[in-house]
């Protein structure tokens, strides 16, 4: 199984910082973002990734590269045309009949993915918060199953 981490989001709202670097690899508690995202992900057995990157790519590489012993691959989303695109884009190192988790790059995450990696089914993860028109809605049914976004 890959994982596809779209990261070529600008990091506006965390603007000046990420004028310099990329928002996944902002520190935060002393690691970089994206250090949380990889070892979380390798803790569940995933050592392949597609790297969905914009314009700071080579920084992202070379934190990879550095720190990790994966299997990645490199896509580039050469203009911010969100995340349907920057999905999309993973198709140049996936074939239509591999599975795949896609994990934003700006989101830490502390849940067992195991239900998920390897199964039949498509998934997604949604969680509750107070104001979610911030993060996009997701309408539940009443067994749990998204209705519609």
């Amino acid at each position: 199984m890959k994982a596809v981490i779209p990261l070529a989001g600008q990091g506006r709202r965390l603007r000046p910082h990420s004028l310099v670097r990329p928002k996944v690899l902002l520190p935060l508690a002393g690691k970089p973002i994206l250090g949380y995202i990889l070892d979380r992900l390798i803790a569940d057995e995933i050592r392949e990734f597609v790297f969905i990157v914009g314009p700071q790519k080579e920084a992202i590489q070379r934190f990879v590269e550095n720190n990790y012993p994966v299997k990645a691959h490199y896509v580039e989303q050469p203009e911010p045309a969100g995340l349907g695109q920057a999905v999309y884009l993973a198709h140049k190192a996936i074939s239509a009949d591999e599975s795949f988790v896609i994990v934003l790059g700006d989101t830490i995450y502390d849940f067992d993915l195991s239900p998920v990696i390897g199964g039949k089914y498509t998934s997604i993860g949604v969680k509750e918060v107070a104001d979610p028109h911030r993060y996009g809605v997701a309408v539940l049914d009443e067994f749990g199953f998204v209705e519609k976004m």
